[in-house]
This record gives structure tokens, sequence and C-alpha cells, in this order.
């Protein structure tokens, strides 16, 4: 590409000859925030996984739900690596 004497100017402002005019917030607007997660806790998923766990584990639904564990397990969102480490994700 041929250098037009215009250095670090807007690629608007170096193809047309006039200055950019948008809206400058665009930029920062796709910039927030993240993917919107699903809850996890309570889904049919999850509570197969604690049935699993929970026996697993020698406890009650009601102590599994209680457990640190569980807590890890929702977070992680994985049966791996409840008691050290995680999942590798």
């Amino acid at each position: 590409m041929k250098n037009s004497g215009v250095i670090g100017q807007h690629k608007t402002l170096a193809m047309t000859g006039k200055p950019f005019s948008g809206n400058k917030t665009t930029k920062t607007a796709f910039a927030k925030g993240g993917k919107a997660e699903k809850p996890y806790e309570g889904t049919a998923k999850d509570m197969r996984e604690d049935k699993i766990l929970a026996k697993k584990h020698k406890m009650s639904m009601k102590q599994w739900e209680a457990s640190p564990m569980d807590t890890k397990h929702d977070r992680q969102r994985s049966m791996k690596g409840l008691k050290r480490g995680g999942k590798a994700c």
C-alpha cells in the first residue's frame, strides 16, 4: 500500500479527507461485559450430577447441597477434580 502522507489518522480521514464524525462510544459499548451465562444451579444436568456425586461421597442430597464440594462443582460446572485442582479448561 502506498503511503499517502497521512500517518496516524483515522481510515475515513485518510480515504475521504473528511474527519471521522461517528459516535465515539461505539467502541467501548462493545468492549464491556461478556457472555451472559445461564444459571447452572438447579438445572437437570446439575441435579443429575449432584445425585451421582452425593452417592459417590456417601452423603444425602441435603448434605451434598450444603457441602463446599457442591459449591465448587457449581462454579466449575464439571464433576472433575473436586477434591483438589479442577477441570482443565
